[in-house]
Order: C-alpha cells, then sequence, then structure tokens
C-alpha cells in the first residue's frame, strides 16, 4: 500500500483554554478515505468468521453476541457478594501526522497498537484479547488454578467487552499468583498492559489477612458495590431506585437543559422519542429495572412534554400519547411496556439456546434437570432479574407458537402447545399423580395409546383429549416458533406490538404525520383531531371562566368545531386555501372538513402533499391568532393570518423536489411565491 493512503492525521483536541501537558489535549485520529474504503471491505469479510474464532467469554464488536449477556452473566455471578459465611472467591506499518491548531507537523512510524477511526481496529483489538484468553488458559492448565465456584462447570475465567476485563477466580494466593503471572506475560506478547489505576478488585467470604496478601501480589484496591460495568451498576442485591438514580439524573438533565426549555410541543417529542428514550432503550437492555424507576422516568417526560402545568395542561393521557400513530398516539413507548417487551429477548435467548456464554451458564446451572424452560422451577438463588425473565413465560400468549406436526417434538405435559400454556401447570391436572416415564412422554406417546385414562379422569383431560383429535397428523416435524422473530432474531418492536394496551385505529393519521407537514403544526391539529385543544367549552368543564365566547369573529360559545368550522373567520381562510388549489370549498362543518379532508389528503403525489401542508397550516395558524387574542396581543384580520400560512408553506414547498411541471402547479407556485423552476428540478435533496 502506498505510504501516503496509510498516513493518519493525529488532531490534537485542547481539553481546556489553557492546556500545559500532553494529558490536556484530546487526540482525534483521521484516516485517509482510500485506506478507510479498503479497511472496511476487509472488516466485512471479518464479520463473517469472527464469532468462530473468537471465544464466547468476548461479546464486543461480535456479530449475534450481546453485551446484555455479559451484565446478566455478572449479576448472577456476584450474587451473594455481601454475606460472609461464602466461599472465596474472588500491527507496524502505519504513520501518524500531528495536527495542532490546523498545522501539521512530525512525521513518524506507528509501533503498536490500533488506529481510531480504523473500521479494522476493533476486530485487531478482539483478536489481541483472543491472546490474552489462550495466554490464561496455557498458565491455569500448567499451574495451580481453582476457578470461581459458579465457573467451574463452563470454566469461565474472564469476561471481556472491548478493554473491559473482569477476571473471576477463587481468591486464594496459589491462584492469584498463576494470574499475576498471565498478566505479566501477555505485556511481553502484545505490548498491552493492565491500567491498575483503573482497576478494582472485589471480593466475597475472604478474610482480612488473604485480602491483604492479593492486594500485595497484585497492587490493585479493594473496590465497593454498586459498580458500573458498561455504564449499568452491578450489585450484590436486587436493584433498586437509588442504583438506578444515574440514569434518572441522566434523563433530568436531557430535559431540563436550557436549550430544552425554549422547544415547542413538538420540538419536546422529538428530544423525548430520540434522546431520552435511546438512554432509557440501552438500560432497558440490558437489566429489568424497578417498576418505580420506570414509573418515575414516563412521569419526567410526561412533565416535559407538558409543562408542570395543572389538571388542564396535561391535555392527553400518557398512555394515550404511548401508542402508534394509527391508533391516535405519538408513537412514544412506556417504560414499562417496553422494558418488558425488550425483556422477552432474553427469555428467547435462554429457549432457543442462542451461543452465549450467559445462556450456557444458566442452563448448566438452573436448567440442567429441567424438561422443558416453560415449567422450569425458579429457585430462591437466583438474581433478581433472572426470575423476572423466567416469570414471563407464563405470559408468553400470542408471542410464542407451537405447530403440530409429526406429534414426536413436543412434550404433552411440560410444552405449552394447548392455549399457550403447558398442561402440567394447569390447575385440573395438578391432583393427578402422573409418572417420571410419563412426564418425558411427548404428544405422539399419548396418542399411541399409554397413559390415555390418566388424561380422561378428569374433564379438563377429555377436552384436550378431543383437540388432539382434531389435529391432522403429518410427516413434517413439529415447529416451536415466536410469533415475533425476524431472520432468527427476536424484534422487540414486534413484542412490544403484541403485549402493549391496544386503542381504536384512527382514519386521519395519515392526514397529520405526513413529513409534508411543518413539526409545529402536526402536533396542534393532532391535538384538535382528538378534541383536546383548551376552548372554553372544555375549560369550562373544570373552572369558571369569565368569557365564553369565541374571540375571532362572532359572539357564539368558543369550542373545536366552531373555532375550525362554522366561525366566519376560519370559513374566510377555508375559501382562499380552496381557490389557490383549485377545487370546490370545503364543507361548513368541522367534522364534514375532516372527511374531505382525508379524502383529499390521499397519495403522495403534489396536490395531495400541498393539501396536507396548507389544511396543518391554518389549524395551527387559526390557533395562534385565537391564542394571541385571549392574551392580549395584537389582533390581526384575515389577510394578516393568510400570510403567515403561506409564508409558512411557501418554505417547506420550497425544499421538495420532482414536483411534476403544470399549470396548477406553476400557478400555486406563483400564489404562493415558490420557485417553480427548482421545485421541479430532479436534482437530489433529502428533503424530497
Amino acid at each position: 500500500m502506498l505510504t501516503q493512503w496509510n498516513v493518519t492525521v493525529l488532531n490534537l483536541i485542547p481539553k481546556n483554554f489553557v492546556p500545559e501537558k500532553i494529558q490536556d489535549f484530546r487526540p482525534i485520529s483521521c484516516c485517509n478515505v482510500v485506506y478507510k474504503i479498503i479497511s472496511k471491505i476487509l472488516s466485512k469479510r471479518f464479520q463473517r468468521v469472527i464469532s468462530k474464532i473468537v471465544s464466547l467469554e468476548q461479546s464486543a464488536f461480535i456479530p449475534g453476541r450481546s453485551i446484555s449477556h455479559n451484565i446478566l452473566l455478572m449479576q448472577n455471578l456476584l450474587k451473594g457478594y455481601g454475606r460472609r459465611k461464602i466461599s472465596p472467591r474472588c500491527v507496524s506499518t502505519s504513520h501518524f501526522v500531528v495536527c495542532v491548531n490546523g498545522v501539521h507537523g512530525g512525521y513518524f512510524k506507528g509501533e503498536n497498537g490500533v488506529r481510531q477511526g480504523d473500521p479494522l481496529s476493533s476486530y485487531i483489538f478482539v483478536l489481541i484479547m483472543e491472546i490474552f484468553e489462550s495466554v490464561l488458559t496455557t498458565f491455569r492448565k500448567n499451574r495451580h488454578y481453582t476457578f470461581h465456584p459458579f465457573c467451574e462447570e463452563e470454566k469461565i475465567t474472564h469476561l471481556c467487552f472491548a478493554d473491559d476485563l473482569f477476571l473471576l477466580a477463587h481468591a486464594d494466593v496459589e491462584t492469584i499468583n498463576t494470574i499475576k503471572d498471565a498478566l505479566n506475560f501477555f505485556p511481553d506478547v502484545t505490548g498491552l498492559t493492565i491500567n491498575v489505576d483503573k482497576s478494582l478488585a472485589f471480593y466475597g467470604g475472604v478474610d482480612d489477612e488473604t485480602k491483604a496478601r492479593i492486594q500485595d501480589i497484585m497492587g490493585i484496591p479493594e473496590g465497593l458495590f454498586p459498580v458500573r460495568y458498561l455504564g449499568i451498576p452491578l450489585t450484590t442485591r436486587q436493584i433498586q431506585i437509588v442504583h438506578c438514580r444515574p440514569l434518572i439524573e441522566k434523563v433530568k438533565n436531557v430535559v431540563m437543559g436550557w436549550a430544552a426549555k425554549k422547544l415547542s410541543y413538538a420540538g419536546r417529542i422529538e428530544l423525548v422519542g430520540n434522546v431520552v428514550m435511546g438512554l432509557i432503550g440501552y438500560w432497558s437492555q440490558q437489566i429489568v429495572l424497578p417498576k418505580k424507576v420506570m414509573k418515575e422516568l414516563d412521569t419526567i417526560m410526561r412533565n416535559f412534554i407538558w409543562g408542570s402545568q395543572g389538571r388542564g395542561g396535561k391535555k392527553v393521557k400518557w398512555i394515550d400519547i404511548c401508542k402508534p400513530k394509527d391508533e391516535a398516539g405519538i408513537g412514544l413507548r412506556s417504560c414499562i411496556e417496553w422494558n418488558r417487551a425488550v425483556t422477552y429477548k432474553h427469555l428467547w435467548a435462554l429457549q432457543t439456546k442462542q451461543d452465549s456464554l450467559w445462556v450456557k451458564w444458566v442452563h448448566s446451572r438452573f436448567l440442567k434437570r429441567e424438561l422443558s424452560i416453560w415449567t422450569c422451577r425458579i429457585p430462591d438463588d437466583m438474581t433478581w432479574s433472572l426470575k423476572k425473565i423466567l416469570k414471563l413465560k407464563n405470559s408468553i400468549g400470542s408471542i410464542f407458537d407451537i405447530r403440530i406436526g409429526d406429534w414426536c417434538g413436543t412434550l404433552f405435559w411440560h410444552d405449552p402447545w394447548f392455549e399457550n400454556q403447558p398442561l402440567i401447570t394447569k390447575e385440573e391436572f395438578r391432583g393427578l399423580r402422573i409418572r417420571r416415564d410419563c412426564e418425558f412422554a411427548t404428544i405422539g406417546d399419548i396418542d399411541a395409546g399409554r397413559w390415555v385414562s390418566i388424561i380422561r379422569r378428569v374433564p379438563e383431560g377429555r377436552r384436550v383429549l378431543d383437540y388432539l383429535s382434531g389435529i391432522r397428523l403429518s410427516d413434517r416435524a413439529d415447529v416451536h416458533s415466536w410469533a415475533t422473530e425476524e431472520e432468527s432474531k427476536l424484534k422487540s418492536r414486534m413484542v412490544w406490538n403484541l403485549i402493549r394496551e391496544k386503542g381504536l385505529n384512527v382514519d386521519w393519521a395519515a392526514l397529520v404525520w405526513s413529513s409534508k407537514v411543518i413539526p409545529r403544526h402536526r402536533f396542534i391539529l393532532w391535538l384538535a383531531l382528538r378534541d383536546r385543544l383548551n376552548t372554553p367549552d372544555r375549560i369550562l368543564a373544570y373552572m369558571d371562566i369569565p368569557d365564553a365566547n369565541c374571540l375571532l369573529y362572532d359572539g357564539n360559545t368558543e369550542s373545536i368545531s366552531h373555532l375550525f368550522g362554522s366561525c366566519p373567520f376560519v370559513k374566510s381562510l377555508w375559501s382562499k386555501f380552496t381557490l389557490d388549489l383549485g377545487f370546490v370549498h370545503l364543507p361548513g362543518s368541522w367534522y364534514e372538513i375532516i372527511v374531505a379532508a382525508r379524502i383529499k389528503a390521499k397519495g403522495n403525489r403534489f396536490p395531495a402533499n400541498v393539501f396536507k401542508c396548507g389544511f396543518a397550516a391554518i389549524i395551527y395558524h387559526v390557533w395562534a391568532e385565537r391564542n394571541a387574542r385571549v392574551f392580549g396581543r395584537v389582533r390581526r384580520d384575515v389577510e394578516h393570518v393568510w400570510r403567515d400560512i403561506v409564508f409558512d408553506c411557501g418554505a417547506l414547498i420550497g425544499t421538495w423536489r420532482r414536483v411534476p411541471k403544470g399549470e396548477r402547479e406553476w400557478t400555486l407556485c406563483r400564489e404562493w411565491k415558490i420557485d417553480y423552476d427548482k421545485v421541479t428540478s430532479f436534482n437530489f435533496s433529502k428533503a424530497s
């Protein structure tokens, strides 16, 4: 490779106003574009084989492996560490150029390590850490080494995610000396050394004298629980609200910043949906959050969207906001429902026996003697989160499905093939004495005639056999599948859609949630169609007001149907709008206008998109004018309001492209001051 292609520019960004040491700079690596393309091609090839050559102890950057399984496994291994009476456990061709304040200087060759920004760097680092696994295994086999009490069966010595390394072992001096020798040998091979300043040791059931000897050997101070691992708190007991306080404070900092306070309703929803839900989503995917934490997070988001106002300020219930847009919601997700949905992914991993160290550990420790995960016992020595995961098996509902084929792949008593519940857990069968050999029976064994008399002793058994007689036997194997599975992956979005509280579908969703509508206009239109704007007729339901009459034109009582339908002020705007679009005027009633608008807004052609944009703009500006008059600001006439509507719509339509040429389009662009040649061009634009 040409040297010019292999040069990396190191931009040193100061961390403070007066940097004095090299530690005061943050290096940003900028690789050559040609090099990045080559590196990306190689990394894509790496992805196909990396999982076959890297051990299960590593989960970073490996397709199909999950960061959450590292966290769940560590939570299980750390259970009981607070007790006293437990067993003690305890590449070189690259060149670099330095850039400071835009000035390039220096030209030196890289000796070791990986480059920031290089697509290959993550895979190279994973392979280097695989050397550590080999080194530790060699020392373990040739020296004295005692496993962590919970890790001996699976022979787990460490867990690794990128440069976060957990070493797990029995807390005796000989074992610690073996680990120390492996850590000393590893830098000689790779050049990577342990950072003692960032390392901590955790002990369970270890006396003070042994602790002191281990600290003398390793030189690592003792840490205290809870400790953050991959951004998530690890604790020896059940996770409580105090452990989730960093998440709550981070969410509060986002929504209470000075910039967030200036946002409109639409801006707040975007912030919650794209930033806040991302923070919460990461924690939800890793651990089962306590219910109090989820309720508090929902409250923070709800209060941020509506403001900390009284009863009239929160215009729509949070449970209704957290529904899909087709069901008159906004598309946000309740923390309680979403945390439960993503937790099903862990149950799916256990049931399908995914290639994961955590899955193998749970099966070897807790599920080895269980006939089926659906009827497994939940012992007391499980962690709180694992208990929560396994309890979901009682509420799989329509998520899991068994399609009967040859009747030989499904356990009669222990698989949920009948009404989504294992027969052995049904109340009607609990009094039966089922022999051990009968417990292992498949549906085919039962149908063969053995044990049928036992089942017919109870009415529920006769109903099961009648259902079974209606299933046609085939030569295909039984299929156990998850309804929310796609491409061998469980989709949390699909799970959430099945377990959430359903609402009624509305036929105006496409009119509101179009990308051709200005976001702040979209939100007010959504409130208007839900009949949740604070008009006087609604305010009178919970407080007295001196004047409930319409302030736009006449003295009729103000309501949403009057304000956007029969009010003469608004009728003038509807007339101007329909005249510019060149069709018959809209009906007089607000509800008739909604029906007509749904028809006019169908499709994605230019007239339909202009109608959506203009319709929402009229609703928004009428409501803005009404509020201006309520709060004593300047009163404007129809012409002034119409000019604002045209300005807003023209600014958005002016960003569109590939608009078909025609007389109607040319007339509209002229009236609304839009560059006709620009919007009818076929130049690519993200706004099109």
